[in-house]
C-alpha cells in the first residue's frame, strides 16, 4: 500500500509507505521512502532531501540512508525513531554550516556555536552522531568532529582545525589536538556547563602552544580578557588552565563558584604591557580566590632586564613585591613610566621635557616591600638604586643639580659640578623614602645626603655635603682636597620643598 501527502507552494513532501514480496530481512518487510523538494523543517533554509529505510516489529522508523542538501550543506546519514519512548538517533556526515540545523536540535546546539562563525565558501566537514528523547532536553546526547578551516572562534581566526565536540546532560566540551593559525598551533579544550549545572559547575578550559595574543583577546573569556588587554604583543607561547564561572543570564550576576587559573607564558618577540616596552618576556601567573602569584623572572629591554615577584593575598589584603632592574637605559624606563601612567590616569613623572635623560643613561634597581593593597602609603620595605649617565646633573633629579648648585654662594670651578653617578640603598616606610648615604659623584666632586622624600606630597628634606675634588681616588689628591676645601668639613647644603622645583640653601656649621 502507499500513502502519499503532499504540500504546494514552496514546499513539497511526500511519503510512501510499502511492503516488499522479497523483503532482504524480516525487519524489512514494511518499506519507507520519504522525498522533499525545497522543503524547509522547522524555519530551516530550504533544502532537497530523499530517504529511505523500514518499519521494524514495533512500527519504529529506520532510515538506513539520508542525502541532504540545504545551500551550501550537503550531509548524508542514518536515523532512528522509537515510540516507547520517543528515542531518537541522528548519524550525520558531510559539509554543514552547523547553524544552519539550529532550529532542528534546540538551544543545547546552537550554544555550541555561538561564539563561531564559519565561511561560506569554506564549509566544515562533520560527522556527529545525535541521541535523546523528544521534549527530554537533559536526555540529549552529541558526539562527533568537525574539520573546519578559515572560521573564527571569538574573534581568533583558525586556518584549520579538528574540533572534537561532545555534549551531555552536564556540560558541552569542544576540543582539539591542533589547531593551526597563521602564527603557529594550538591545542586544548573548553568545556561550558549546560543551563541546569551554570550554579554549581564552573567553565574550565586548557590551553598551550603558540597563542596569537593580539587576536586572540576574547577567546579565553571575559577575566582573561582583562588581562590580555593590557598587552601589545602577536604572539606568546602559552600552557594555561583554569575554571571561572558563567555569567547568570537573569540577574546578569556571576554565580559563587571558584576563579581558579594558571599560566605559563613566554615570548622573544617586542612588545609592550601597559605601554611599557620589552624585548623578551617570560612568566607565570597562579590565581585563586585566595591568592594571586605573578612572577616574571625575565623582561629584557635592550641589553637590560627587569624581574617582578608580586604575591597578593586577597582575604588579607597585603601585596608582596620585590623588583629587580639591571642596567636598564634610563630613558626607556623612563618613557615606560610616562605611557604607563598616561594608560593609567595617573602621574608619578610629568611629561617629558629638557630634562629627558640621554639615551646612554643606565638605572639599576632593587625593591622588596610589602604592604596593604588599598592603601599605597602603608608599604614598607629596603631598595638599592644606582643611576649612570654622563649628564647626570642635567636631568630633572632633586630639581635640577647643576642649576641648584650653581645659585649657591661658592665659587665652584668650571666642570665641578658635572656629575655621572648616583648610588645608595634606602627604605620605604608608611610614603617615605628614608636614606643615610645616597651619593651623586662625578669626576672632580661627590655629594653625601641623608634625608628623605615624601612619595605623597613630594616634599623633601634633605642634608648634603659636597667634597671638592675628594672622590678622586688617589690619596695625595684627597690630602689636597682637605686643604683646598675647607667647606667640606663645616659646610652643608639643605635641600627643601618639593622635588621637582626643590630649594637649595647653604647652612654653615659652627666650629668646634
Amino acid at each position: 500500500s502507499y500513502l502519499f501527502l503532499g504540500f504546494q507552494f514552496l514546499n513539497k513532501l511526500s511519503i510512501s509507505f510499502r511492503s516488499s514480496e522479497t523483503p532482504i530481512s524480516s525487519n524489512c518487510i514494511n518499506q519507507v521512502y520519504i522525498r522533499a523538494n525545497k522543503f524547509s523543517v522547522y524555519e530551516s533554509p530550504p533544502g532537497d532531501y530523499e530517504a529511505f529505510g523500514y518499519l521494524d516489529e514495533n512500527v519504529s522508523v529506520i532510515l538506513d540512508y539520508i542525502f541532504g542538501q540545504m545551500g551550501d550543506t550537503i550531509v548524508s546519514g542514518q536515523f532512528t525513531q522509537k515510540w516507547l519512548p520517543l528515542f531518537y538517533n541522528f548519524k550525520i556526515d558531510g559539509y554543514c554550516i552547523p547553524t544552519n540545523i539550529n532550529s532542528w536540535l534546540g538551544d543545547w546546539w546552537s550554544d555550541i556555536w555561538l561564539d563561531f562563525k564559519f565561511k561560506k565558501r569554506s564549509i566544515p566537514f562533520g560527522y556527529f552522531n545525535i541521541s535523546g528523547i523528544w521534549d527530554i532536553k537533559a536526555s540529549n546526547k552529541t558526539f562527533g568532529a568537525i574539520h573546519g578551516e578559515n572560521f573564527l572562534y571569538k574573534g581568533l581566526p583558525i586556518t584549520k582545525s579538528l574540533l572534537n565536540i561532545s555534549v551531555d546532560r552536564n556540560k558541552t566540551r569542544i576540543s582539539s589536538s591542533n589547531s593551526i593559525h597563521k602564527f603557529g598551533r594550538l591545542s586544548g579544550y573548553l568545556s561550558i556547563p549546560r543551563n541546569d549545572f551554570k550554579r554549581s559547575t564552573p567553565m574550565t578550559y586548557s590551553m598551550s602552544g603558540v597563542y596569537p595574543l593580539n587576536d586572540g583577546k576574547m577567546a579565553l573569556g571575559k577575566v582573561v580578557e582583562e588581562y590580555l588587554n593590557d598587552f601589545n604583543l602577536s604572539t606568546i607561547n602559552i600552557d594555561a588552565k583554569g575554571q571561572f564561572p558563567i555569567s547568570d543570564s537573569d540577574n546578569n550576576k556571576s554565580l559563587q563558584i571558584s576563579k581558579e587559573y594558571s599560566a605559563n607564558f613566554s615570548s622573544s618577540e617586542k612588545g609592550s604591557w601597559n605601554g611599557i616596552k620589552f624585548d623578551e618576556i617570560k612568566g607565570n601567573i597562579i590565581s585563586d580566590d585566595a591568592h594571586f602569584i605573578l612572577k616574571l623572572p625575565v623582561i629584557k629591554m635592550g641589553d637590560g632586564s627587569i624581574s617582578i615577584n608580586l604575591l597578593s593575598k586577597f582575604i588579607e589584603e597585603m601585596i608582596s613585591l620585590n623588583v629587580e632592574v639591571k642596567n636598564v637605559k634610563i630613558l626607556d624606563l623612563y618613557n615606560s613610566v610616562i605611557e604607563y601612567q598616561t594608560r593609567n590616569e595617573g602621574e608619578i613623572f610629568p611629561d617629558l621635557n629638557e630634562s629627558t635623560p640621554t639615551d646612554t643613561g643606565l638605572i639599576s634597581l632593587s625593591l622588596n616591600t610589602s604592604g596593604n593593597s588599598s592603601d599605597p602609603m602603608s608599604f614598607k620595605g629596603t631598595g638599592m638604586i644606582k643611576l649612570q649617565d654622563k649628564q647626570l646633573s642635567k636631568v630633572q633629579l632633586l630639581g635640577f643639580i647643576s642649576k641648584g648648585l650653581s645659585e649657591l654662594p661658592l665659587p665652584f670651578p668650571n666642570g665641578t659640578l658635572n656629575f655621572n653617578k648616583l648610588e645608595g640603598l634606602f627604605e620605604l616606610d608608611n610614603g617615605k623614602i628614608l636614606f643615610d648615604q645616597l651619593t651623586l659623584s662625578g669626576l672632580l666632586s661627590k655629594i653625601v645626603s641623608k634625608g628623605h622624600f615624601d612619595l605623597m606630597t613630594g616634599e623633601l628634606d634633605i642634608l648634603s655635603k659636597i667634597q671638592i675634588i675628594g672622590n678622586i681616588p688617589i690619596p695625595i689628591i684627597k690630602q689636597l682636597a682637605k686643604l683646598t676645601d675647607p667647606l667640606s668639613i663645616f659646610a652643608e647644603i639643605k635641600i627643601s620643598g618639593n622635588w621637582q622645583n626643590p630649594k637649595w640653601k647653604l647652612s654653615i656649621k659652627p666650629l668646634k
